[in-house]
């Protein structure tokens, strides 16, 4: 169910279904996401964790990081060669991910789903 090729609509639709199972069946297990990387799936669900290789992106194909054109960034660092470039944006992609890596944790936090199952309860209408 991940990658590319599947949209968030479908995505989330399967895991409404999955972790409602886990929820009514093991609702303490923890659960890893392949290749779940997008923002509105990684704070949708108690993930313990995720991964994704889409980080690496902007520095194959100077894809846009948060919104911002990689080759625009480039142009305005004026770096030396294709190297730096590649390093300027593997770092910018780096603490782009952190970023959101801190801001997704916040979210959870704030549903408290590290501490009781109140907010998996609402979410799935279990109760």
């Amino acid at each position: 169910m991940a990658g590319s090729n599947v949209s968030t609509v479908k995505q989330i639709g399967f895991l409404d279904i999955v972790f409602r199972q886990i929820y009514e069946q093991k609702p303490t297990l923890k659960v890893h996401g392949f290749a779940c990387s997008g923002v509105q799936v990684m704070k949708r669900y108690p993930w313990y964790s995720v991964d994704s290789t889409s980080w690496l992106g902007s520095v194959i194909f100077a894809r846009p990081i948060n919104g911002e054109s990689s080759k625009k960034m480039l142009v305005e660092a004026n770096l030396p060669d294709k190297k730096a470039e590649r390093e300027f944006l593997l770092n910018k992609s780096i603490e782009e991910y952190l970023e959101l890596e801190r801001e997704v944790t916040e979210h959870h936090l704030k549903q408290d789903w590290h501490y009781n199952l109140t907010a998996q309860e609402e979410l799935f209408a279990i109760g």
